[in-house]
């Protein structure tokens, strides 16, 4: 499960996540596919605050990765997609 609150957002924006997976990694890339930000949130956290910052307004896409394996995203599809 993944939530992204305000979706769209306008400056900070929060990426909630279920998973008991310890090993987890948050992807954001911009809407050219180029990778942004990647977060390694401590094991026991369950969110990620992400504030857009220097990034122009538009569309964002977010992968979750858990250990070896992408939730939201495969080789043949895209990242999930947020504004």
């Amino acid at each position: 499960h993944l939530q992204v609150t305000p979706n769209p957002f306008s400056g900070k924006t929060t990426i909630t996540f279920d998973s008991s997976d310890e090993n987890i990694t948050i992807q954001i890339f911009d809407g050219t596919g180029q990778l942004i930000k990647e977060e390694i949130p401590e094991k026991s956290r369950t969110s990620f605050d992400w504030s857009a910052g220097g990034n122009l307004p538009g569309i964002y896409f977010i992968r979750l990765k858990l250990r070896q394996h992408s939730i939201y995203s495969s080789n043949n599809q895209p990242p999930r997609k947020y504004i």
